[in-house]
């Protein structure tokens, strides 16, 4: 089995620059076990707010309301991440006249709640909300829903209120818009240059460890003293076979001398990074540390001190789902030394021999 190594090459090197890796691990999501309160739906459903097509309107935010979703139909469901849901739901719609971020809240609800958001202007229609959630966890049982997202200007919004199982009852939702600052990529910032993911996505690029049917990396070569540099990335969460995956992207980096490396990020999603011993291989692979961030300007950061070989720095989301593919990451190095050269492509056989 032959290791491909995707070597980043940024204009003219004189010193070796880093490179990345991707775990995109299913979700397993726990059962939520039987504390959870039931509620018993109505033989006769409410038609206002009870469709898509009867969606109770939200001209401006903020927004509140209260009701109980027993008094409405089952008409829709979403995997996020639990599916097969019988319970009533109630629909409501918004047209976002700005960008916007957005806080939707069900928090103060008294059943166990799901949300999710329809946009079917940017094709997020069923079986594909624009986003999702089950439990946020927040609430007096940690089971009620809450989304943090943003809404594009011009587009139209379907906020659907349901719930896990067959559950139902009072709900409280509040729409909320809030201010959220967002990393950008200055110019100075070398391109990890992955398209988006998308549903059933193949990560091809820099999928590291997960990668079939060999691992593949994003190269990083140091700098001649160590100076500090940026990475600038997507990531995001998708589906594939039914299956929630994140699309995450993993850098090595061939440490040749000892060396105290600083690894900072930060992104426009929750954020979760490692730093991994790959001297071993993906067989032998160790976590050296991890830390994690909210949005920015939240950040996430590690420092370690390294004896010379081959370790793997992480990037991805903490979460599986409602993450867009594209959202941005920045990523800052300083510490790490590299040879004159950008570091050459190399077999996986060869790495495994050198480090078994």
């Amino acid at each position: 089995m032959t290791r491909i190594l995707l070597v980043l090459l940024f204009g003219l090197v004189t010193c070796a620059t880093p490179s990345v890796a991707d775990w995109s691990s299913p979700s397993n999501a726990p059962s939520k076990g039987d504390d959870h309160v039931t509620g018993v739906p109505t033989d006769d459903p409410r038609v206002g707010g009870d469709t898509i097509e009867t969606a109770t309107v939200i001209d401006l935010l903020p927004f509140t309301d209260t009701g109980n979703t027993c008094e409405f139909a089952h008409d829709y469901d979403e995997i996020c991440p639990y599916g097969g849901s019988l319970s009533p739901d109630v629909v409501y719609v918004y047209t976002s006249y700005t960008f916007q971020g957005v806080d939707i809240d069900l928090c103060d609800s008294d059943y166990d709640t799901k949300v999710y958001v329809y946009d079917f202007d940017a094709g997020y229609g069923f079986g594909n909300p624009y986003a999702c959630n089950d439990d946020g966890p927040c609430g007096v049982t940690g089971y009620q829903s809450y989304i943090q997202t943003v809404f594009e200007a011009g587009h139209t919004y379907y906020i659907v209120v349901d719930g896990y199982g067959n559950d139902c009852g009072e709900y409280h939702l509040g729409v909320f818009d809030i201010y959220i600052e967002y990393v950008t990529c200055p110019d100075s910032a070398l391109e990890e240059g992955e398209e988006d993911c998308y549903d059933g996505y193949d990560d091809q690029f820099n999928g590291g460890c997960n990668t079939l049917p060999d691992p593949i990396f994003s190269t990083l070569n140091g700098t001649c003293e160590g100076e500090a540099f940026e990475v600038c990335g997507t990531a995001g969460t998708y589906l594939f076979e039914g299956l929630h995956y994140r699309d995450t992207d993993w850098y090595e980096l061939d440490i040749t001398e000892e060396s105290t490396v600083t690894f900072m990020c930060t992104a426009n999603f929750q954020l979760l990074i490692f730093m991994i011993d790959g001297n071993n291989g993906c067989e032998g692979l160790e976590m050296i540390d991890s830390d994690e961030a909210s949005l920015f300007p939240d950040y996430a950061i590690l420092e370690h001190t390294f004896t010379p070989g081959t370790y793997w720095f992480w990037v991805g989301p903490s979460v599986f789902d409602d993450v867009p593919c594209g959202s941005v990451y920045l990523m800052t190095i300083s510490g790490y030394v590299g040879s004159a050269t950008p570091v050459p492509a190399t077999t996986w056989g060869s790495i495994k021999s050198a480090f078994r």
